[in-house]
């Protein structure tokens, strides 16, 4: 009676998860769909922003700009604040792509390895799995144009005919609800919930998560391909698989986590 008892409430905890990722996911599609028709254009400009919740003029933004307001308006999550307090406390941590010493709360948030970087932290990253049942609506999925520009897109509830989940994002003329999920090399799929927690990957697709500087790594990418490959010269697997953390093999820091392929 105890065992039925317990793998009762298992259930029903997992159950509760899902619907509570569900429900969490569906508030930040639906602030995402309001965007549209609203945010018409791709500006990329730096600018000058109020703080906290400082955002530019709805009628322009990026990519990222997508995400932050959805997660602003759907989940009372202000990016600008919580990314900018987080990089305060753990700056090295954080892609050093830009060549700043401190951290900058006008684009900080506005960049797809910082915001990379910090759903890592928070615990919402998921395995990235091309099957569709692994994408749910609200869902954040970040993937690389052109082979070396990073993106990011949020999953909406709306599906094509063969099931594939369609996408909220600007990739230069506005926010906008296409099918794009499978167009480009996704490296990160993100799920917000009211319990997150880091999820560990199935063995069929491993990947795994390393902080540099836990172990003897020497600081480089080689010292960390000699930890897990037994081969320096195994560097550039991953380095490849972190481009749009590290664009610059030679430039990474202490505390910056990465994937490493098997």
């Amino acid at each position: 009676m105890h065992h039925t008892q317990s793998v009762c409430l298992c259930l029903l905890l997992l159950f509760s998860t899902r619907m509570s990722a569900v429900d969490v996911g569906q508030k930040i599609v639906d602030a995402a769909k309001t965007q549209i028709g609203k945010t018409t254009s791709y500006d990329s400009s730096y600018r000058s922003l109020s703080y906290p919740n400082g955002d530019p003029p709805i009628e322009v933004g990026v990519c990222t700009d997508v995400v932050v307001r959805a997660l602003r308006k759907g989940m009372s999550i202000d990016l600008q604040k919580q990314v900018h307090e987080d990089m305060k406390q753990n700056f090295s941590v954080y892609p050093p792509n830009w060549g700043l010493s401190r951290p900058d709360k006008n684009i900080d948030h506005r960049r797809v390895p910082n915001l990379k970087a910090y759903f890592e932290r928070k615990g919402y990253r998921l395995n990235i799995n091309t099957n569709v049942a692994s994408f749910l609506p609200g869902d954040i999925v970040t993937c690389t144009v052109a082979r070396k520009l990073p993106h990011i897109m949020i999953v909406s509830d709306r599906k094509t005919d063969k099931g594939v989940p369609l996408i909220i994002h600007n990739i230069g003329f506005g926010t906008e609800e296409e099918d794009r999920l499978y167009w480009f090399p996704l490296t990160g799929h993100y799920r917000l919930s009211d319990t997150p927690e880091r999820v560990a990957p199935p063995s069929n697709n491993a990947v795994r998560i390393y902080q540099v500087g836990s172990r003897n790594d020497g600081g480089t990418l080689s010292g960390i391909a000699k930890l897990f490959y037994g081969k320096s010269s195994q560097w550039r697997r991953i380095h490849e698989a972190n481009r749009d953390l590290i664009p610059n093999p030679d430039v990474i820091r202490k505390g910056m986590t990465l994937t490493i392929p098997d």
